[in-house]
């Protein structure tokens, strides 16, 4: 589920805090270690988990047939992300989009994450990587 990696983001984000004495370090350190493709990577991740498990939750909710119509492989994945706790009341796109707090706290905290490693280093590898 999404427990263990809310976990490491809630360290490495404790690593880069603006009050930390070793921010810039840390952050120097975490970006030579590829944190920002990694924490790009595990948005991307946990945005198509959470959206398996709002699948999830509907195909659940339904009592007709209807979700028998869905490919079985599509079902069985999205009970599974259901079951393992990867479940999000999804936002509007308009909120998300403007930049503003996703309402979800692993989402929140790789956004935080990225900004504070990004203070200290950037480099025109990050900006395609981001683009």
């Amino acid at each position: 589920g999404p427990e263990l990696p809310l976990r490491l983001l809630t360290y490495f984000n404790g690593l880069v805090v603006a009050h930390s004495t070793h921010a810039a370090f840390n952050s120097r350190r975490l970006h030579l270690l590829g944190i920002i493709r990694w924490t790009l990577h595990l948005m991307l991740e946990a945005t198509e988990l959470f959206a398996g498990g709002a699948d999830g939750a509907l195909f659940a909710s339904r009592d007709d047939d209807s979700a028998l119509d869905v490919n079985p492989s599509r079902r069985t994945a999205a009970a599974a992300a259901l079951k393992n706790g990867w479940f999000a009341k999804p936002m509007l796109v308009s909120r998300v989009a403007s930049g503003s707090d996703p309402g979800n706290d692993m989402l929140l905290s790789c956004k935080t994450l990225l900004r504070r490693v990004l203070t200290f280093m950037l480099t025109p590898g990050d900006l395609e990587a981001i683009a």
